[in-house]
């Protein structure tokens, strides 16, 4: 049986509406959040340039509509001093956001994801991805503190007025 369609574009499928402001994301309700911290280690160097982007789009593509959609996903590689950034809101095309001009043999990685499916497959999704993206490139990813939820009033942000 297939899911509804949920859109964070239009709020189509979700039991609240978007945000006016806010037409990238769905109802934070709807959405499971991941805040995760991995390391990817190689004997040979992985250009972190090249992996933040295969990564970003890997899990993009498994995040596809019309099944389950992107309101965020970001990567932030840190390696050697330097830094680096990918991200995908809805259904724009991967973006490079900042370049770390570097190979590293040891990469620690940033994941910040919301995405319209339930924490557990979020994560299971996230853990699954970035393994086998992180063997392709020569590498082994080992997750360290992980925190997949679906957000309550404690964790909006909310405008005193």
């Amino acid at each position: 049986m297939s899911s509804p369609l949920h859109s964070t574009e239009t709020g189509d499928g979700f039991d609240q509406p978007l945000a006016e402001n806010d037409h990238a994301t769905a109802p934070e309700a709807e959405l499971g959040w991941l805040n995760s911290r991995c390391r990817v280690k190689a004997d040979r160097a992985i250009d972190v340039d090249n992996l933040l982007p295969a990564l970003v789009g890997r899990l993009g593509s498994r995040f596809e509509p019309p099944h389950r959609e992107t309101a965020q996903l970001k990567i932030v590689g840190f390696a050697e001093g330097r830094i680096a950034a990918a991200n995908l809101s809805g259904r724009s095309p991967v973006e490079h956001s900042q370049r770390a001009g570097i190979a590293a043999t040891d990469i620690e990685l940033i994941v910040n994801a919301r995405v319209a499916m339930t924490p557990q497959r979020l994560e299971q999704e996230i853990r699954t991805a970035v393994g086998a993206v992180a063997q392709e490139f020569g590498g082994q990813a080992a997750f360290g503190e992980t925190s997949s939820f679906r957000p309550d009033a404690a964790h909006r942000l909310v405008e005193a007025g």
